[in-house]
């Protein structure tokens, strides 16, 4: 991620305020830099992972669990250790995505505004 991208990020983090100084230009780079990283993503599920324990009291036993919501329905699923490093990878590129894809709706809800808002001043003139 470059230093505009991670200023995006920051500023994004404040809220849509940022957005109202782009212009038209600068939301459409905003968002095909956007299409990029979301083409780069691999394999994703959604979920968070926890560590259990058989003993609580003792934390002895541990194992894993993958917490997700799916069609309106909360599902739980043991993952074993070998496929841990896999699931990690996988809930942060979810994680990834629905950040990305946030973002992707404000920038064009934002560049439809300035759009129309463009549009209706040429009208004026």
């Amino acid at each position: 991620m470059g230093k505009q991208e991670k200023d995006f990020v920051g500023k994004q983090q404040i809220g849509i305020q940022h957005l109202e100084i782009m212009n038209a230009r600068q939301m459409q780079m905003q968002i095909e830099r956007i299409k990029t990283q979301l083409l780069k993503l691999g394999p994703m599920r959604p979920g968070t992972l926890s560590c259990q324990f058989k003993d609580r009291e003792n934390k002895k036993g541990p194992f894993w669990q993958l917490s997700y919501t799916y069609q309106m329905k909360s599902k739980t699923e043991y993952v074993r250790p070998a496929f841990l490093k896999q699931i990690k990878t996988e809930t942060a590129n979810f994680k990834k995505f629905k950040k990305l894809t946030q973002q992707w709706v404000d920038l064009s809800l934002a560049l439809s505004k300035e759009m129309v808002r463009t549009a209706s001043e040429d009208s004026l003139t």
